[in-house]
């Protein structure tokens, strides 16, 4: 399967977003499954004002190059009416996002440190606190 370079801002209208801690410790057969994966340490689904705080937030985070590794402490899921338009775990420490959209794979490196991606941890942290968070 193709993995294509995705744009966070090209993201259309969400109406809910799950927000997915995950455990990066467990064994999968290639990074972009840790979304789809066992991986899941706990989750919560976000709507309203709440879920476009996080969609905007994804669609603002800046390209950057990323690391070879991926430690993805969180996962997102973004929903329209009932259809899952992406299912992707994001990697503070490598710059790096990978998952799906749709059935295709998908992959972007991201500034990690820049004011949005930071804004976009410590909302996933507001609302699904993790143990050393």
């Amino acid at each position: 399967m193709v993995i294509r370079e995705y744009d966070p801002s090209t993201l259309g209208p969400i109406d809910a977003v799950d927000v997915v801690a995950l455990d990066a410790s467990v064994t999968v057969s290639s990074v972009g499954e840790f979304i789809r994966s066992t991986a899941a340490l706990g989750e919560i689904r976000l709507t309203g004002v709440d879920a476009e705080r996080i969609a905007a937030l994804w669609r603002a985070l800046p390209p950057s190059d990323q690391a070879r590794c991926h430690i993805p402490p969180y996962g997102l899921r973004f929903w329209f009416s009932g259809r899952k338009l992406i299912d992707a775990s994001i990697c503070w420490q490598c710059n790096n996002v990978y998952g799906y959209a749709g059935d295709e794979r998908l992959y972007f490196g991201f500034d990690a440190k820049a004011p949005v991606s930071v804004s976009l941890l410590m909302q996933c942290r507001h609302v699904l606190p993790r143990k050393g968070n």
